[in-house]
């Protein structure tokens, strides 16, 4: 079995070589989806079941058993219960980024007094996953069966949920539907634009949409999102009903509130803008040099996140003399110039910047970010940081003594000239 599930991991890098002669990007990404999801997603799904013979697999991180009995998941839930622990239910996906940050940085102020239980929906293993965090302690629980999950929360003493989450669920409005019928408080946290558009990010071909007029939006909707329900009238009144049934909606911008306020004015009065509490990072102090080196933070893999104004930024940088760009995070480089550093501590943040003789940080992201903690990062080692005009990290870039915003329109090689005047 072990064999099994390499020779399918084995697939990816094939797949990935064999659809990059698709010029149109919309068909690539379509064909190498379901080439994966032939040849990987479901052979992998496949083996899970192997390993997870019954309805439900438990796997306590203590002992490292896979096998360990069940009873020790209800035992802690029954626990919790009987000791009149505040409890509070969060829905979440699995996609990691900010929302996985700000989730882990609400466990780490749990009291001994108070427990989360955490459910999340594995797209590609077509699973759900229930994790208890109390006490410095978590198990989790592996439930193939939606109507299994519900029982399961039939049974918590839940104080307040929490909806941190749902990009990717299957079946949404019907999970829509019944967190609704939960008799708690629940609070709606907008960590990205999901409850407003499938797209998830405001984005399209050319980069923010700009949240243009119904025909326009329908007419996309048609195009890219027709699995998800009709049409983005549908869409949106699914989500207005349940945003209504809330009883906060948390943003993390002035931004973030002008956007929903507009989609959804009925919950204006719900939103309670927040922004995020970023862990500090120490000063930095760069020593003098002759090279201007550019360095950009975080996972630019993908084309919301200013892939391709990076890929393009290369190729001009190859007409300058004496300007470096330096990757901090996750990029897959187009000239061998480019330097990437792929694995770091964030606590080593500071140490890098200096190390390199970072002058600026450059955040490349052409979506509205609801936050952007790279951005927060870069600011609080006092860094020079250049952004375009859109989103919540320009927002607070604006008002940023050492910030940079450019217009979102221009070509690469004007970027570059911004940097260099600013940086005089």
């Amino acid at each position: 079995m072990q064999r099994y599930k390499q020779f399918n991991i084995f697939y990816i890098p094939i797949i990935k070589i064999l659809t990059n002669f698709i010029i149109k990007k919309s068909y690539r990404q379509k064909i190498r989806y379901n080439l994966l999801k032939k040849f990987v997603y479901r052979p992998m799904l496949d083996y899970k079941k192997y390993l997870i013979p019954k309805n439900i697999k438990l796997y306590n991180f203590e002992t490292k058993n896979k096998n360990c009995n069940i009873n020790l998941f209800f035992d802690l839930l029954n626990k919790i219960q009987k000791n009149n622990i505040e409890t509070f239910l969060y829905y979440d996906h699995c996609s990691g980024g900010g929302t996985e940050s700000y989730f882990h940085q609400q466990v780490n102020k749990l009291t001994p007094k108070q427990a989360i239980i955490r459910i999340q929906y594995l797209v590609h293993e077509d699973l759900y996953k229930i994790t208890i965090f109390h006490n410095k302690n978590f198990l989790f629980l592996y439930d193939l069966s939606y109507p299994n999950l519900h029982n399961l929360i039939k049974r918590i003493a839940v104080k307040q949920i929490f909806i941190n989450n749902l990009a990717g669920y299957k079946n949404l409005f019907e999970v829509l539907n019944y967190i609704k019928s939960l008799n708690c408080s629940k609070i709606f946290l907008c960590h990205d634009y999901y409850s407003i558009c499938p797209s998830i990010t405001l984005t399209d071909k050319q980069g923010y949409c700009n949240l243009p007029e119904y025909t326009i939006c329908s007419k996309c909707f048609e195009n890219n999102y027709k699995k998800f329900c009709n049409n983005i009238v549908e869409w949106r009144q699914y989500w207005n009903e349940f945003l209504n049934a809330c009883d906060e909606i948390i943003v993390f911008s002035e931004i973030c509130k002008k956007i929903w306020s507009k989609i959804y004015p009925d919950i204006a009065n719900k939103i309670i803008v927040r922004p995020h509490i970023v862990p500090s990072l120490r000063q930095v102090s760069i020593q003098k040099h002759t090279a201007i080196n550019i360095a950009v933070m975080g996972n630019i893999m993908l084309f919301q996140k200013g892939c391709e104004v990076i890929n393009s930024l290369e190729n001009e940088l190859q007409n300058y003399d004496n300007i470096n760009l330096i990757v901090l995070g996750h990029y897959n480089p187009k000239i061998k110039e480019t330097k990437v550093i792929k694995n770091y501590n964030r606590n080593d943040l500071p140490d890098l910047i200096e190390q390199n003789n970072i002058d600026i940080i450059f955040i490349p992201s052409i979506w509205p970010e609801t936050f952007c903690y790279t951005a927060e990062e870069a600011m609080l080692m006092n860094m020079p940081v250049v952004c375009f005009d859109i989103g919540a990290h320009a927002e607070r870039i604006k008002k940023y003594n050492k910030g940079l915003i450019i217009n979102k329109n221009i070509n690469s090689n004007e970027i570059i000239k911004s940097i260099i005047n600013f940086l005089k």
